[in-house]
């Protein structure tokens, strides 16, 4: 029996034990926790909740299920580490000559994968993959999705991690992922939900698009203004703030600035404060309207 196959056997008495009289009350807390956190766009579907729950989430307050598991049950220990070690995020897919590389969209580490034949050069996957033997292995469904959204899941993710980082001081990327992938599975239901909503104007950015003309000035002002907040330096993505109320989000494309406000409101309260920022280091452009549609 190879190790995915192990793993499967794993999970699936791991689903079972979830139904333990024993964790009951634990259950409904997880189940309540997950379908109604409000951190991004209120209630969401329970997509990804059973791998969530046999993953990440403490049981008691400290115990993944595979440890309350193991206590009255064996299990492999190649596997259990395996398990215990598994990753969830979302990843650019990348081939090389002889394997395909799996980077993480956050922390950017690479992870080779040994079961390629499952992938292709398509964007960006959001999967959970097993180590075992310094390879990374898939073990069931992964969600595919297009290279457009990176955009939007960077912004997300990063925002949330800008957020966590001021309130309690120096945190690595890669420890915020692991101490909080319900943030990842609530980002990927958020897409399949709002292609369902009955009122998709709420999902409508308000853009505001300026030309950069003074490229020294506006690089001052991204790095030194007290109302940037830096998300990701690299990707050029920045958050907008006043009073500690973010407004919008700012993309840096080198000639020009885009800067996302949701709803009109914070767009016409943003393009003063852009004003005061940058005074005449800008020139605006244009105004625009990206509607959930555009999004997806």
């Amino acid at each position: 029996m190879n190790i995915i196959d192990e793993i499967l056997q794993v999970k699936v008495k791991l689903l079972n034990f979830l139904s333990d009289e024993s964790i009951e009350d634990d259950m409904k807390k997880a189940y309540k926790y997950y379908v109604s956190d409000r951190q991004i766009s209120g209630t969401h579907s329970d997509k990804g909740f059973n791998d969530w729950v046999i993953h990440d989430y403490r049981f008691k307050g400290k115990y993944e299920l595979i440890d309350l598991y193991k206590e009255n049950n064996i299990i492999d220990d190649d596997v259990y580490k395996s398990f215990k070690n598994s990753k969830i995020s979302f990843f650019n897919v990348l081939k090389t000559e002889n394997n395909f590389i799996l980077k993480d969209l956050f922390d950017k580490t690479d992870f080779a994968i040994g079961n390629i034949e499952l992938l292709d050069e398509t964007g960006i996957i959001f999967a959970r993959i097993y180590p075992y033997n310094n390879q990374y292995y898939f073990v069931d469904e992964m969600t595919i999705f297009d290279g457009s959204f990176k955009e939007y899941l960077l912004k997300g993710i990063m925002s949330k991690f800008a957020e966590a980082k001021n309130l309690i001081g120096y945190l690595a990327i890669d420890e915020f992922i692991k101490s909080n992938s319900i943030l990842l599975y609530v980002f990927s239901n958020v897409i399949d939900d709002t292609i369902d909503t009955e009122d998709e104007e709420d999902y409508d950015i308000h853009e505001a698009i300026y030309a950069v003309k003074d490229r020294i000035k506006v690089d001052e002002a991204l790095r030194n203004s007290e109302n940037i907040m830096i998300l990701a330096l690299e990707e050029g993505i920045y958050q907008i703030v006043e009073d500690k109320l973010i407004l919008g989000e700012i993309i840096d494309l080198k000639n020009k600035l885009e800067i996302d406000f949701r709803g009109v409101e914070a767009l016409d309260e943003g393009k003063k404060l852009v004003d005061k920022i940058f005074g005449d280091s800008l020139v605006h452009l244009s105004d625009q309207i990206i509607t959930i549609d555009d999004l997806l």
